[in-house]
């Protein structure tokens, strides 16, 4: 059964014996993003994800079979308003 980005990297995260503050200190974020991105209340951005696997010490590859990994990311938003 495939993962949610979540739950994988919950399972890096432990794999690498580290606790969120852990992951949060190597990975120049906060806890409660961790906390966050784990229960999928959060979705990172590239930059993130390249500095949770840097911090974890896996690649990034590592999330590519993840449930949603092959959704092309959202549009950017356009400003709106008139002119």
């Amino acid at each position: 059964m495939k993962k949610t980005f979540g739950e994988k990297l919950r399972q890096l995260r432990e794999d690498a014996k580290m606790n969120q503050e852990e992951l949060a200190e190597r990975a120049g974020t906060s806890r409660v993003t961790v906390a966050r991105l784990e229960t999928g209340a959060r979705y990172p951005g590239w930059d993130m994800v390249r500095q949770l696997c840097k911090a974890i010490g896996v690649r990034c590859t590592e999330f590519e079979d993840c449930v949603g990994a092959d959704q092309p990311e959202p549009p950017a938003k356009r400003g709106g308003g008139k002119k």
